[in-house]
């Protein structure tokens, strides 16, 4: 989780320490610290191959995001959406 979250701020140029804390009230008692993924199983049975792999994602993830607030602030800067209606 905290790696996801240093790439995505990262990408934007902010440090994650500066922008959010993180509460353990609000973990479950049984969660699950790490979940980690080996693809490996799957390109020798599939013959699968990841084409993006993690940095990239969640680089292209926060780019779409970036792109939409945009987007979106072109339309409340010309008066054709509400500030309070953004997501």
């Amino acid at each position: 989780m905290l790696e996801f979250l240093d790439v995505a701020f990262g990408y934007v140029g902010l440090n994650r320490s500066d922008h959010m804390v993180i509460d353990m009230r609000y973990f479950r008692p049984a969660e699950v610290d790490n979940l980690e993924r080996d693809s490996r199983k799957e390109g020798k049975i599939l013959g699968w191959k990841p084409k993006v792999g993690f940095r990239e994602l969640v680089k292209m993830m926060v780019g779409e995001d970036v792109e939409l607030e945009k987007r979106e602030k072109v339309l409340v800067d010309a008066g054709y959406m509400d500030p309070q209606q953004q997501p």
